[in-house]
């Protein structure tokens, strides 16, 4: 899987700022349906397999690089980010959960200095 870049990225940019809104995050899922009939979906994230793949956490580190937060006792003027990574997939009762994660500051320096 590739993130291909948005070609209205900008255009979406400009008018949520028109409505005092920001990018907090994004989204994606790996639902896989279980039963159709009674709409489960599979279970597959968890403490026996995984919760983010590593590249699921590099591109989560790459966005947060991407959106950082102001500090003022920062001498970049920035430190850190406060942007989500949020997974839909299939919970333990088999139905669609959302998980929300950040990577830790180590994530987001390595990905800083391996993609620059």
């Amino acid at each position: 899987l590739e993130l291909q870049p948005d070609e209205k990225e900008e255009l979406v940019e400009r008018l949520a700022k028109s409505l005092g809104l920001q990018r907090v995050g994004w989204i994606f899922t790996d639902l896989i349906p279980e039963d159709p009939k009674i709409g489960s979906v599979k279970y597959s994230r968890n403490v026996d397999s995984y919760f983010l793949s590593a590249q699921e956490c590099i591109t989560a580190a790459d966005f947060q690089n991407r959106h950082p937060s102001p500090c003022s006792f920062s001498s970049s003027s920035y430190f850190g980010s406060k942007f989500t990574t949020v997974v839909v997939s299939g919970g333990s009762d088999n139905t669609i959960t959302f998980e929300g994660y950040q990577v830790g500051i180590c994530s987001f320096f390595y990905t800083e200095c391996r993609f620059s």
